[in-house]
């Protein structure tokens, strides 16, 4: 008695005797009831389950009332619900032996059909290797039907094709889709080039944004050398003979710059004749529309104001401001002295000054250009109050293109079994590299600490600056402006790499660019002209910057991974680009500036610096392991008080509140962007790593006024005092 109340005790009576095993019930022990046999089946090794005999139709019960009694089918909106992963399963008409080992092959080899437990299974189980058991996490799964994501998100599926609910199958044939597929329409507007016109911002509205592309480049900050020339220049180019003539030598300048830049190899026997009769023509041609625009301005300042007409003065002024400025770019592509340039400088900025004078003794209709220039002249006037960023991370730059030397100097690189295009347009780039390399060695890392002077008003010699500005606007290639990578389909592998490769370069000019004009700001306000790029932004984007992987060509020239390099040299060169482009905007959409022209004490100092005293930043000088923070950035320093008396007229306005409350968390990551083993999480859109910081405000929105023409004037009579006083030393 008491053995049997023992033995009851232990164990429990079967639960569903019409459901569990014969062996089971025999013992009157819980069966679990998996298939194809039983937990308790398996652990005897002796006996066969009765499962196992079990026809389809009593499995799909048994399995039926285990769906029931998990009541998995009535919880259709719980998470955690794990699909079903099926079972290894086979009715089979005869008996099977009861060996484990049986089991097991039966198992990986059978068919899948069903099951109600998430199972992992493994291929090729019957190899001689031992697979561990892993015992996996709990897997969590939301059960959403598509029409809810669909309210949240875009969703383009089957379902919401018209073909699939009408049921034609000939739909998609009639539009040439392939089945399944999705029709997306899309509208091209025809432009007529007779009737297009561009836009002109001198009517646009008061307060005029900067681009944070750096497209404020020009005189009157357009974009390029085409929009430059608004539609009243186009109108009358044909009766003003001057004005045809500066734009026909500036043409001839950028054609002889462009033959002397050409690669040895690849110049023709008639290039160097050529290149003697244009340099002959364009020096003569210079000076003979210097002259004649000269003598008109003077004429119109001899004339009383009262016996000439404003208008037709306007438009003679007007006509000067502009052939003047054609030959400004002329002198800097044919790399003439300063000298002269600062002589055909005069040429506008007298132009402009005079009709101020004229402005306000008649009361005229005010010009276009005069309208833009109050705008835009604005950028020039602020450029001299920017501090020069410290020029230390220069030598980095040129360390990291020193590194690629090796891609550049490659003697059997694209020398055998190439087609001729690629070839020369390889020696193309390798002489645009050693143009770079040249310059950064040669003008700009041999001055940079050499002749810096941050008291001075230019931080650094005028001349200095031309020399530099000259030689970057010759230098600069056209592929860095627009980017026409075209591949070559007969020779694909050679095609990408070159395209890698040059987009590296050229990314590495867009950043040089950026750097320039934060090491040198003062470009601007004495030449009308920086640094920067008339970009497109051309080179942005991840299409663009991604490098393609596992290229062939390259595997079979170099040991070294080139893809791997490359990529991380356009993160470098675009993450540079971005952080510089960030800061010109802080800058220009926080300067408070006012007319301090009048100021007595600035005109017996006119040489002294006159930067921002309370604006703050933290100079970077390794972009390779420096992780941009918010110090990184220009913000309001309020401990400094008024230094001298420009700053009474000019303030810089920016506070970061995320630095200013104490709302950024700092962390201790470290950064090596040329180290491999680490991972960069490069954000294409930003051309910012993820760990830097990006701050809220670094979008373009700008508040001042327009200028007067008592500032436009203002600043003229200044400039021309400045270059006065300095080019007393300079040489023709």
């Amino acid at each position: 008695m008491t053995k049997e109340s023992s033995s009851t005790a232990k164990r429990k009576r079967h639960t569903n005797s019409k459901l569990g095993c014969a062996n089971c019930k025999r013992k009157k022990i819980r069966c679990d009831e998996s298939l194809p046999s039983c937990e308790n089946c398996l652990k005897g090794k002796k006996e066969t389950c009765s499962y196992l005999f079990l026809s389809q139709e009593e499995v799909e019960r048994i399995k039926l009332t285990h769906s029931l009694r998990k009541s998995q089918n009535k919880l259709l909106n719980s998470n955690y619900r794990l699909p079903a992963t099926n079972i290894a399963t086979s009715s089979r008409a005869g008996s099977l032996e009861p060996s484990n080992k049986n089991y097991k092959k039966m198992k990986a080899l059978s068919p899948a059909l069903s099951g109600s437990a998430l199972e992992f299974k493994f291929e090729l189980a019957d190899l001689p290797i031992p697979i561990p058991s892993i015992v996996y996490p709990p897997l969590q799964y939301n059960n959403l039907c598509m029409q809810d994501f669909s309210n949240e998100f875009k969703v383009m599926n089957d379902f919401d094709s018209d073909d699939y609910t009408a049921g034609s199958p000939t739909g998609s044939a009639q539009n040439d889709m392939l089945p399944n597929g999705f029709e997306h329409q899309i509208t091209f507007n025809v432009i007529n080039p007779k009737v297009f016109k561009r836009v002109n911002s001198a009517h646009s509205v008061i307060t005029t944004p900067v681009v944070s592309d750096y497209s404020l480049h020009l005189f009157i900050g357009k974009n390029t050398l085409l929009d430059y020339m608004s539609d009243s220049f186009m109108k009358r180019m044909s009766f003003d003979m001057e004005l045809s003539l500066a734009v026909q030598t500036l043409g001839e300048a950028i054609h002889l710059n462009h033959l002397k830049s050409k690669p040895i190899s690849l110049r023709e026997d008639t290039d160097k004749q050529l290149i003697e009769r244009l340099d002959d023509r364009v020096n003569s041609s210079f000076v003979k529309c210097f002259e004649v625009l000269k003598a008109k301005v003077e004429k119109i300042q001899q004339k009383k104001c009262s016996n000439y007409r404003s208008s037709e003065a306007g438009n003679d002024l007007e006509m000067v401001a502009y052939a003047g400025n054609f030959l400004t770019f002329t002198s800097i592509m044919s790399k003439q002295g300063v000298k002269l340039h600062s002589k055909a400088l005069e040429l506008p900025l007298l132009a402009y000054n005079t009709y101020a004078k004229l402005h306000e003794t008649i009361s005229n209709k005010t010009l276009e250009v005069v309208s833009l220039l109050k705008k835009n002249l604005q950028y020039n006037v602020i450029s001299v109050n920017v501090p020069s960023y410290n020029p230390q991370f220069l030598f980095e730059i040129e360390s990291n293109l020193r590194s690629l030397e090796f891609i550049f100097t490659a003697q059997s690189l694209f020398n055998t079994k190439t087609d001729l295009s690629i070839r020369s347009e390889f020696e193309t780039l390798k002489a645009q590299y050693s143009a770079l390399m040249k310059f950064l060695r040669d003008k700009v890392l041999n001055i940079v600490f050499a002749l810096r002077d941050e008291t001075s008003l230019s931080v650094y010699p005028i001349d200095a600056l031309f020399d530099i500005l000259k030689t970057w606007h010759a230098m600069c290639p056209p592929q860095a402006l627009v980017s026409k990578s075209k591949i070559n389909s007969a020779f694909y592998d050679e095609s990408v790499f070159l395209k890698d490769l040059s987009t590296t370069l050229y990314t590495y000019y867009s950043a040089i660019a950026a750097a320039l004009d934060a090491v040198f700001p003062a470009c601007k306000y004495f030449f009308s002209l920086s640094f920067i790029l008339p970009v497109s932004q051309c080179y942005s984007g991840k299409e663009t910057l991604t490098v393609t992987k596992y290229n062939p060509y390259t595997r079979s020239f170099f040991s070294h991974k080139i893809d791997i390099l490359l990529q991380r040299h356009i993160i470098y060169a675009s993450r540079l680009y971005a952080f510089f482009k960030r800061r010109f905007v802080f800058y220009h959409n926080n300067i408070k500036w006012s007319n301090y022209y009048d100021n007595v004490t600035l005109r017996e100092n006119r040489l002294k610096s006159r930067k921002l005293f309370n604006a703050t930043e933290v100079a970077i000088k390794s972009f390779n392991t420096t992780l941009i923070r918010p110090e990184h950035y220009p913000i309001r320093d309020k401990s400094l008080e008024v230094s001298n008396c420009v700053n009474n007229y000019v303030s810089f306005t920016r506070e970061d509140d995320p630095l200013v409350k104490n709302l950024y968390a700092r962390n201790i990551e470290t950064l090596n962007i040329f180290d491999e083993s680490s991972i960069l999480q490069f954000d294409y859109e930003s051309m910012l790593l993820l760990k830097d910081y990006r701050s809220f405000d670094d979008e373009s929105e700008v508040s001042r006024e327009v200028l007067s023409v008592k500032d436009i004037r203002n600043h003229y009579e200044d400039r021309f005092a400045i270059l006065d006083v300095v080019s007393r030393d300079w040489e023709e």
